[in-house]
């Protein structure tokens, strides 16, 4: 199968059936012309809305073609342009949302414990009932995916919206309680709707590889998560979903990314053009936010899709293609140093989506902001990824003590890594184990934990020895409650051991009690119970360090979570004078002894009430990024490309460092290493 195309438009054409004259302006030659000029290489196109409806003559289903189609086959004619001049064209179809579906068979969708749909209400505007695979819904799409193949020059299928939901429908119910689960169980569920959703996947890429074995094949759930590993060998690549709005934020894509990297399949990063997000039509996003967002995806060794969204007269909005343009040139001109590289390892950091409640998991959140701004190299791992060719695990705050953690923990150590865990990550391998007894307030409720807005249970670190570096020897709030720890007698032994500890404060802020507005000062200076145990292989903090800097942002927690990585891996791979905003990213070139470093400066600010912008690109001068490469290569030349600037390098030799001088960094810049 030929590499993925890395200038991507995602067109979407989710058209009302109360709009007319559907595509009555599309003009092939226009059409063609305006994504040629904008330099995109692959447009999905589609065959079937949310809305319900086909864009093309359809002869299985032909009363859902759109009543107000006049251009009668359009996306016929959108493949055959494309084609003419060389650019891909998958076809998008829908799975679990379509309204016309949902109005004419409500016996296909998905009903929720309390007996209504799940997703929306019948009376509410939008077409998000869920519908259900294991349902006659299921034999209706294997028809209109045969028809696509049998009637399309098929590049690829994008299947949208596809994803666990659990459903008490009679067939799920049926399939529940003759596989031994309970339908009324929460848990029983969603592990049907893991099982149901799998199996979807597969006997449809089953169905598709029979018929075209070249076609690409993507299952979207807007999320690209641990519970899609089983399932892997359904796609044929990935593409993360993670626009800066509409509940994603810029926080999303390095996480994802991160981990998405790391499953052995070729990546696709999708942002949108909109000012917020998808069905924004005519807003259009600052050029400084779609370089930033596209950019971002190179460094992380992925390549780019944008979404747009064509109007229901078959016109491209030109003044988005004319931002597109000058992002996708650039784009163009760097693939060659983003294909065929993989990422410098040096931290694997554990996903816990396994174990909370959501998609983006507070201490992932915080954990990637937290090394990305201390300029640490790091990937995101499941338990079934091989570590150990990293220097360090990391297990933010909640990885439970169960027999495959055990052994994933194990392999770590043994391999060499070393292992740094913080509050319910409290594996027997770190040698630290959380107190079982949970302390209760007066309520009932364990305040371990938990977020409180006025940091009701809050408590003090005093930083001391290694954790303690660059920071005052005092009392620093720490904003959640940690757990009470003991050691064990190894540890205790243990001469490289040092404990940093915790003060109390006065009193816990309750209804009997409190001080001023929120958490109440700690009791003195005299040291408590250990906050954070060190050795020289293990880390502990009895605190949720990654939730506390995703809730609070603390500077003093991530100097401590700085401090103890660094005692524990050494020199980093890379160090540089640049501000915490900084991105910096190694990745290694496959054919040959190089590493290519992407470096990025972009201000996202919330200027909106719930979304962030980028507008204005700030110039870095005299930049300086030192590289020591685990593999004991040396940097000894540094260019930056495709433009051929030669840097200044000063090569140390006794600590095998480089350090690579940038005069100035506008935005972006991808810098090609030699190493010997």
């Amino acid at each position: 199968m030929r590499p993925l195309p890395f200038r991507q438009v995602h067109l979407d054409f989710h058209t009302s059936e109360h709009i007319a004259s559907v595509g009555q302006n599309f003009d092939p030659d226009r059409f063609a012309s305006v994504f040629a000029q904008a330099h995109v290489d692959s447009v999905t196109c589609f065959a079937r809305c949310h809305h319900g409806y086909l864009y093309y003559q359809s002869k299985r289903n032909p009363e859902l073609i759109h009543p107000g189609l006049v251009r009668k086959n359009l996306l016929n004619e959108q493949i055959e342009t494309l084609h003419r001049i060389g650019i891909r064209a998958p076809i998008y179809t829908t799975v679990q949302w379509d309204g016309r579906v949902t109005r004419e068979h409500p016996e296909w969708c998905c009903v929720s414990p309390e007996g209504g749909w799940v997703g929306q209400s019948p009376s509410a505007p939008g077409f998000y009932a869920s519908l259900c695979v294991n349902s006659g819904y299921r034999s209706f799409l294997f028809g209109h995916v045969d028809e696509l193949l049998d009637r399309f020059d098929v590049d690829g299928l994008f299947f949208d919206i596809v994803r666990p939901v659990e459903c008490l429908c009679s067939s799920c119910r049926h399939g529940m309680e003759s596989s031994g689960l309970d339908p009324f169980l929460k848990e029983d569920r969603m592990r049907f709707a893991d099982k149901t959703i799998q199996s979807f996947r597969h006997e449809m890429s089953d169905f598709v590889r029979k018929r075209n074995p070249d076609c690409t094949i993507f299952y979207n759930a807007s999320h690209v998560g641990p519970d899609l590993r089983s399932s892997m060998n359904s796609f044929t690549h990935l593409e993360i979903e993670s626009l800066p709005s509409g509940g994603w934020g810029y926080t999303h894509f390095p996480y994802v990314a991160r981990y998405a990297q790391c499953l052995g399949k070729e990546t696709i990063g999708m942002t949108g053009r909109f000012h917020t997000y998808w069905g924004d039509f005519h807003s259009y996003k600052n050029i400084e936010a779609l370089e930033f967002e596209c950019f971002q995806m190179l460094a992380h060794g992925g390549g780019c899709s944008i979404g747009d969204q064509l109007s229901p007269s078959g016109v491209l909005d030109q003044v988005a293609y004319d931002t597109i343009a000058p992002v996708y040139r650039r784009v163009e001109a760097l693939e060659p140093w983003v294909r065929n590289t993989r990422a410098v390892r040096e931290i694997a950091v554990l996903n816990t989506e396994p174990w909370s409640d959501g998609s983006q998991p507070a201490e992932m959140i915080g954990a990637v902001r937290m090394l990305q701004e201390a300029g640490f190299l790091f990937d995101i791992v499941d338990l079934e990824s091989d570590v150990s060719e990293y220097r360090l695990l990391i297990l933010p705050d909640r990885v439970p003590a169960e027999e495959l953690c055990i052994g994933f923990v194990r392999r770590a150590l043994v391999s060499g890594c070393a292992v740094l865990g913080s509050f319910d990550a409290h594996m027997s391998e770190l040698c630290v184990i959380a107190d079982p007894v949970l302390l209760q307030d007066s309520s009932g409720n364990d305040p371990h934990g938990v977020v409180y807005e006025r940091n009701d249970f809050s408590d003090y670190i005093i930083p001391q020895g290694r954790i303690g570096a660059g920071l005052p020897e005092t009392p620093h709030v720490m904003y959640i409650r940690g757990r009470e720890v003991k050691l064990t007698e190894s540890v205790l032994a243990d001469p490289s051991c040092e404990i940093t500890c915790c003060t109390p404060s006065y009193f816990d802020r309750l209804p009997q009690h409190y001080c001023s507005h929120q958490q109440s000062p700690p009791l003195s200076d005299a040291l408590g119970r250990p906050g954070v145990v060190l050795t020289d292989r293990t880390c502990y903090f009895a605190h949720p360090v990654f939730q506390i800097y995703h809730e609070r942002a603390a500077r003093w927690v991530r100097n401590m979570v700085t401090n103890a990585v660094i005692s524990l891996i050494g020199t980093p791979v890379l160090r540089h004078n640049g501000p915490t905003g900084l991105i910096v990213t190694a990745r290694e070139i496959e054919s040959n002894r190089g590493v290519v470093l992407h470096v990025l400066y972009y201000l996202p600010e919330r200027r909106a009430r719930n979304m962030d912008v980028i507008e204005d690109v700030i110039d870095l001068n005299d930049l300086r990024i030192d590289v020591k490469l685990p593999t004991g290569e040396i940097v000894v030349a540094a260019t930056t490309v495709p433009n051929g600037q030669l840097l200044d390098c000063a090569v140390h030799q006794s600590s095998r460092t480089t350090t690579i001088s940038l005069p100035v960094l506008h935005g972006y810049e991808v810098i090609e290493c030699q190493c010997e």
